[in-house]
């Protein structure tokens, strides 16, 4: 019994022990919790800073190991199995309805996966793995997702290799040398791959054997994970905590930012540079004494100052907070003149101070960094100051519709050469639903648009919500216009959208936190509805974004593949330096992998668009190969040598376009029977007939097929419609009718008819459009040709138009190899709706050319219904045919990539791969 009593009595005791902890604990807890030090605003803001941050690099990051294989791969094994499945119930019972038959295929794979859940995940994973295998280099470094991001990466690769952003120093100078053919560029500073390198340099602290590549890939990922502060900060300035973390989240992940920066390319540059700027402008507007002031309004100056040498833009955001600045004292002046119905002069001072002054230091502040930072970074301060003065101005123009030159009758210089802007779609003209999307729906902008205006007219005492507003709505005007002028500025909308909601929120849940105050609830009570409306906000305001920004983040795959490393390696491989040419988009890939220099590039295209065009678009090789090897000896400079001495630039084109065509000797003497001297003629020759060529390749590949109605339209550039609608349209009639007569050799009927044309024009889509065609392959993938005897029957059923409620397809083409004549093309119109066929004729086409495998025969036919080639060449063993344009049918694009080279005496197919994606890749070397 006493034994018992001791272990009730230890039972007891450590009952109280435990009681007594308990209470230690929780007095503990209470304590740590209740701890200032730990648990206040600073902490939380640090928080949720670092949770937004790490948010919007998560959402960025999360395609570099390009997840979107595994759907693939999925859709892959299941498609196959299905397909077996389909096969076998087709078999055995042949009775089945389709659906019945689709219906018990997914029941079968159901019941077959379950049993083989692992097998057929393993096949998954394998697959999955095979496509990732495509889009890694040998040391396993994933490609970089776009095109221009290798740009950047090429300055970085070469600033690791040499500390600075070229590739040789020649003479003293040093030079980029893979762009611009072999003229190169000189090397200077650039501020992405700049930033690259000092972020791969502190990552190498910890990984040595981190790749540029790598950290290339995760550049824009951090700086936009940098960006969600200054959002967080302004937010929190319109809306309280709550704002600035709906800000920061708006930030991290609404889709129009997201797709824009998910890719390592350097649109970050549009929302890091202007977002720390209108931070620091409303800190310093905001500051107490002029020291805060000043160190404010300097960081505005440095940050205008990067910015400037980021981006051709960087104007607008310079522009704005001097507006800003101005329409804010204006406000300060009306608010005083209706308190005191007069300015005192002596008190006014005092409330415009602090804008006045905040201005003053900016503009002095930025004229500073620029004359002091410039020669640091290699650049003529002059040129950086002229760049900051000048450019600020560029409104005026618009204001007071200044016109470029050419425009006006009487101006001696005129546009003449096509520009390769008119075919850039991120520059094509946006729409206000494409501006609503950007800002995250209709419902989303008016809540924008109410946060705005909440903010303009708050008058709260001791605030400067007005202030907010007055930045806020006119940054959200203007930006989208911006969004209406072009489509690649409509994601500069969001973040206004996302400020203006920010303002929203914050006065909802300000307005519901004074309420809940003065209730007469629990503690507990209050804090759990707050709480709630906090989630309750975020749900309606940031999470339906978060899905739709990881699907972009996931639907970004690297274009470039190991098919195009496989052509970059041969081009590097087999000289020590080349020149590379193909259409434009593609540059940066080439020159950053091959490390070959580039004819041009998404950057650098300039008067090239049509001489590389016509290099694609001529049926004489003998003409290519001579502009390849004009372009070879000095790029443009030949024709802008000859400009500047004739001082005509049509009859310099004419010019030039002869002496492209003739040998160094022929070329010698048609310069000087124009009038240069000798030494200029030389000049001239050296760069369009020298003699020590480098190495040309040539590149064509399975996307120019559908952009060639982009090359075909510059190669095939009428020059004297362009002198007709550039330089003679605003002429007096009489007068432009005679000089077309002088100049361009029209008869005067010609003449007339022309200028009659050209007054109809009114924009330069219409003017594109007037002075050469947009040719194009309408079969952009050849077709296999059935073969009866000497009868071809190509099933192409493409639509080429749509006629009321019925869409006109080319259903087949039927040629007769002995009798072409006796060849047609069967037209059909189809109902859109029902699917039924409306009507059926039979048409010639303009002409069928039909390569055999030995020689090449073209007919033409007079009596064509048809604008349309009709192209059949041998193919292996078969027939394959396409439905071309006329200016395509012989072009030497067809020959180099359809019909492989067939009778081309200089180009030299070396290498031809296919991509996983069923991409046909051709590299040529040119051999003069």
């Amino acid at each position: 019994m006493q034994e018992t009593q001791i272990a009730e009595g230890n039972i007891l005791a450590k009952e109280e022990t435990i009681q007594i902890n308990k209470k230690e604990l929780k007095q503990k807890a209470s304590k740590f919790f209740n701890n200032k030090k730990i648990f206040n605003q600073t902490t939380l803001t640090i928080v949720l800073i670092l949770v937004l941050m790490f948010t919007a690099f998560h959402v960025r990051s999360y395609s570099l190991g390009i997840p979107a294989t595994e759907d693939w791969a999925k859709t892959s094994v299941e498609s196959n199995i299905k397909s077996q499945m389909d096969l076998q119930i087709r078999t055995q019972r042949a009775d089945l309805p389709e659906a019945s038959i689709a219906q018990l295929v997914e029941t079968q794979y159901s019941d077959y996966y379950s049993k083989n859940k692992q097998s057929v995940d393993s096949q998954i994973q394998q697959i999955s793995a095979m496509y990732k295998d495509e889009m890694r280099d040998d040391k396993g470094t994933f490609y970089l997702s776009d095109i221009d991001s290798y740009l950047w990466y090429s300055y970085s690769k070469w600033y690791e290799k040499n500390g600075y952003f070229g590739t040789e120093e020649i003479d003293g100078q040093k030079m980029f040398g893979l762009r611009d053919g072999r003229l190169g560029q000189e090397a200077r500073f650039i501020t992405t791959p700049f930033i690259t390198n000092q972020i791969h340099s502190m990552i190498k602290i910890f990984n040595p054997a981190q790749d540029v590549m790598t950290t290339s890939a995760l550049r824009t990922a951090i700086l936009m994970a940098l960006v969600v502060i200054p959002a967080f900060f302004i937010g929190r300035k319109f809306g309280g905590t709550i704002g600035g973390t709906i800000a920061g989240a708006l930030i991290a992940v609404m889709p129009a930012i997201v797709s824009r920066t998910v890719s390592p390319d350097d649109d970050y540059v549009t929302f890091l540079f202007p977002l720390l700027m209108f931070w620091f402008f409303i800190e310093a507007i905001e500051s107490k004494n002029l020291k805060q002031r000043l160190i404010w309004s300097s960081l505005i100056g440095f940050t205008a100052f990067w910015f400037m040498r980021s981006w051709s833009g960087w104007w607008f955001t310079f522009d704005f907070i001097i507006g800003a600045v101005f329409v804010f004292v204006a406000y300060l002046l009306m608010k005083h003149y209706m308190k005191h119905k007069k300015i005192h002069k002596k008190t006014i001072w005092e409330e415009i101070k602090s804008p006045v002054q905040v201005l003053s230091i900016f503009l002095i502040s930025a004229f500073l960094f620029t004359i002091i930072l410039s020669p640091l970074l290699g650049e003529n301060p002059g040129s950086s100051l002229n760049n900051l003065i000048t450019s600020p101005l560029q409104p005026l123009n618009f204001v007071f519709g200044f016109k470029a030159a050419g425009d006006a009758y009487g101006s001696t210089s005129y546009a003449l050469w096509p520009s390769v802007f008119t075919t850039v779609a991120e520059l094509n003209p946006g729409s206000y639903q494409q501006s609503l999307t950007a800002g995250g729906g209709l419902l989303f902008v008016l809540c924008g648009l109410v946060g705005a205006l909440l903010l303009l007219f708050n008058k709260k005492e001791g605030t400067n919500y007005p202030l907010y507003g007055i930045i806020l709505i006119p940054w959200m005007l203007s930006t989208y216009y911006a969004s209406l002028v072009g489509i690649r500025f409509t994601a500069l909308f969001a973040p206004t959208i996302a400020f203006g909601v920010t303002a929203l929120a914050g006065y909802i849940f300000q307005k519901t936190n004074k309420g809940l105050d003065k209730s007469s609830l629990k503690n507990i009570t209050k804090t759990i509805l707050k709480t709630a409306v906090v989630l309750l906000m975020l749900f309606l305001f940031v999470f339906e974004f978060v899905p739709q920004a990881y699907a972009i983040s996931k639907s970004n795959i690297p274009s470039y593949n190991d098919a195009w490393e496989e052509t970059m390696l041969t081009i590097k491989n087999d000289s020590d330096k080349g020149i590379i040419t193909s259409w434009w988009d593609f540059g940066h890939w080439f020159q950053a992998r091959s490390e070959r220099t580039v004819t041009f590039d998404g950057g650098d295209q300039g008067k090239r668009i049509y001489w590389v065009g016509k290099t694609l678009l001529t049926d004489e090789e003998d003409e290519a190969l001579d502009i390849l090897k004009m372009l070879n000896c000095g790029q443009e400079e030949s024709y802008n040598l000859l400009e500047n001495y004739s001082g005509d630039r049509y009859k310099t084109t004419i010019l030039h376009e002869k002496i492209t065509r003739e040998t160094r000797i022929e070329a010698e003497q048609t310069l000087l029977d124009s009038g240069l001297t000798a030494e200029q003629t030389q000049n001239v020759l050296d760069y369009s007939h020298c003699e020590d060529l480098w190495p040309m390749y040539y590149i064509t590949s399975e996307d120019m097929v559908g952009k060639a109605g982009v090359w075909g339209h510059f190669g095939s550039w009428n020059f004297s419609k362009a002198y007709n609608y550039y330089k003679l349209k605003n002429m007096p009639a009489n007068l432009a009718i005679q000089e077309a007569q002088e100049v361009l050799g029209y008869s005067a009927e010609q003449a007339k008819q022309e200028y009659l044309e050209v007054q109809s024009i009114n924009d330069e889509k219409q003017a594109n459009d007037w002075i050469s065609p947009w040719p194009q392959y309408v079969t952009q993938t050849p077709v296999s040709c059935v073969q009866k005897t000497d009868v071809l029957d190509c099933s192409y059923n493409i639509r080429i138009g749509i006629n009321g409620n019925a869409g006109i397809y080319v259903s087949k083409a039927i040629i007769n190899l002995t009798s072409v004549n006796e060849s047609f093309l069967i037209i059909k119109a189809i109902d859109l709706t029902t699917g039924s066929l409306v009507s059926q004729s039979s048409a010639k086409p303009t002409g069928i050319t039909i390569y055999d495998g030995q020689k090449i025969t073209s007919t033409t036919f007079s009596n064509s219904q048809f604008t349309q080639d009709v192209l059949v060449y041998k193919d292996g063993t078969g027939y394959s045919s396409l439905v071309l344009d006329p200016l395509l049918t012989d072009s030497m694009f067809t020959k180099l990539f359809f019909l492989n080279g067939k009778g081309l005496e200089h180009f030299k197919k070396m290498k031809e791969v296919t991509s996983f994606r069923g991409e046909k890749i051709i590299l040529w070397k040119v051999e003069p």
